[in-house]
């Protein structure tokens, strides 16, 4: 039982040498590997089989105990949990490669201990989906209400619950009261109110809104300030929808500043900025998630197992 259940191990550690590890990070195998030979079992990833050797790779939680026929099964269905999960974010980034200022999604894993026969073993769980805050290539589209951030920081706006949230999608519209909105139809803030009668609109890199209108064409009128906010930890923030995020005591207070101060990036008129997702990569790893799960459910067939 002890060779099967290395032989499972081995098979589960490979999903956590490969997709949806963050591209600053080193890929988790590389940190944890490590053998357990006291139990007799060898050449086994320590991130699956025998005590943590760094303590912050373990649940807190006390270890569940199980009999010792059912680890095996234990841990393929917590390999094909996990394999599931980075193949549903995968996909979401594929989907979203061509959306303007979406950003590319990871999943996070750790590991809970499960205790049998004596011994403790850690099996892979997904710990959370992250967001890669890399800004996107700035596209030309001459579209005089795409607004492009150049740096950092965030537009703020208005959920229909009243919340306010943050974007760095700028292709924004005039709804019909003139006020400045994005393209799910969230108010700018502050509110910035374009007259009926505007012939010509610009934005400054300082993020001055201003135009001409029909009543007074020879002079150039401000309608408005553009501002831009941003957050000391941008990954603490989770998604909304309609690629807006939601600041949380993670991701801390924004900082809320003009265009150009404060270490804010500028605004470009004419710009959106693009997909930070690199298709290639994600079509990769997609395909080696496939392979993982191939992998794992021949394991569980050859044991004769049902994943619990």
């Amino acid at each position: 039982m002890k060779r099967h259940i290395a032989t499972t191990c081995a098979a589960t550690a490979a999903l956590l040498t490969g997709c949806q590890t963050s591209p600053a990070d080193p890929a988790p195998a590389a940190i944890y590997a490590t053998a357990d030979h006291a139990s007799g079992v060898h050449a086994v990833d320590a991130w699956l089989l025998g005590k943590p050797r760094v303590a912050e790779a373990s649940s807190s939680a006390e270890p569940r105990t199980l009999a010792l026929e059912s680890v095996t099964a234990e841990l393929l269905a917590a390999g094909i949990r996990c394999i599931e999960e980075q193949a549903r974010v995968v996909s979401a980034n594929i989907a979203n490669a061509n959306t303007p200022a979406y950003k590319r999604r990871f999943v996070k894993i750790t590991t809970a201990n499960i205790e049998a026969g004596g011994h403790v073993y850690q099996v892979p769980v997904v710990q959370s989906v992250d967001t890669v805050f890399a800004t996107g290539a700035l596209e030309v589209t001459e579209r005089c209400l795409d607004v492009g951030i150049d740096g950092e920081g965030f537009f703020s706006v208005i959920l229909p619950d009243g919340q306010i949230a943050y974007t760095r999608d700028g292709r924004f519209h005039v709804d019909a009261d003139g006020k400045l909105v994005t393209g799910a139809g969230n108010i700018v803030t502050p509110e910035i109110t374009v007259p009926a009668d505007t012939l010509e609109i610009s934005v400054d890199p300082y993020g001055r809104v201003s135009g001409r209108t029909a009543g007074a064409p020879d002079i150039n009128t401000q309608f408005g300030q553009l501002q831009l906010h941003r957050f000391v930890n941008p990954g603490g923030m989770r998604s909304a929808g309609d690629n807006v995020m939601r600041p949380t005591d993670a991701s801390g207070h924004p900082m809320t500043g003009t265009p150009g101060s404060q270490g804010l990036g500028t605004l470009k008129q004419g710009f959106r900025e693009g997909s930070n997702v690199n298709m290639a990569k994600e079509l990769v790893d997609l395909q080696l998630l496939m392979k993982q799960q191939e992998m794992l459910t021949k394991v569980l067939a050859h044991f004769g197992m049902i994943v619990p």
